[in-house]
């Protein structure tokens, strides 16, 4: 489970072409936060994994002298997590220039979502691990889906999906996510980079499942749109 503080539009492509959202008020208690992803850690740095490594486009950034894993941190105070992760992506840059990089792109960002710039293949992965220490109940832990639009959309699967989520009550979102159907970090994409920004409802959910309102920037709600 990722930490999404990037604003990225599709989930981790190493992990299929569908993710869940899940709803922080149902899961906050129970969540764990670890400063990157554990898989990534323990292929890089732990001696149990010595017969393995990171995927190329990672490793080159991984600091393995920077720090030790520190202790996780829970969904309201997870700060030290976030000072490890940024040291130990330091490599080939420093602290402060992560730091800057979370700032820009983060949940502190003043730039409006659809404005976003470009954000880099092993950026994406720089996440925070959020893992739930407890089982979810699914009609009310799970917020909406997230599928990739390139790989499924249109296709028997992709139908499959929309056919399950009207049967569970989930909305469902389509993202424009990586500009190829699947992509994994052991790819040659380091030097592929976009604003990963791009979701739209499907028609279904919108008409269904959801209600949708814009509002002006005095948060007055001025348009129905479903």
């Amino acid at each position: 489970v990722a930490h999404n503080w990037a604003q990225v539009d599709a989930g981790n492509p190493s992990f299929g072409d569908v993710s869940l959202v899940f709803n922080t008020t149902r899961v906050a208690s129970a969540v764990e936060v670890a400063a990157k992803d554990t898989g990534i850690w323990e292929s890089a740095f732990h001696s149990s994994a010595n017969t393995s490594k990171p995927a190329p486009i990672l490793e080159h950034d991984l600091n393995c002298s920077a720090v030790d894993f520190p202790p996780a941190g829970t969904f309201e105070h997870f700060e030290h997590s976030l000072l490890a992760s940024f040291k130990l992506w330091s490599k080939g840059s420093s602290t402060v220039a992560q730091l800057l990089r979370f700032l820009e792109r983060g949940p502190m960002s003043e730039v409006p979502y659809t404005q976003l710039g470009n954000i880099s293949i092993p950026d994406i992965f720089k996440y925070l691990e959020t893992d739930i220490v407890a089982n979810v109940p699914f009609n009310q832990g799970v917020k909406f889906v997230i599928a990739q639009f390139g790989s499924l959309f249109g296709t028997e699967l992709g139908e499959a999906l929309q056919t399950w989520c009207r049967q569970h009550h989930l909305a469902l979102v389509w993202a424009r996510g990586l500009p190829f159907a699947r992509a994994s970090p052991s790819g040659g994409f380091k030097n592929v980079s976009a604003p990963f920004n791009q979701r739209f409802v499907d028609p279904a959910s919108a008409l269904m499942l959801l209600n949708a309102v814009s509002y002006t920037h005095l948060t007055l709600p001025t348009k129905r749109i479903v």
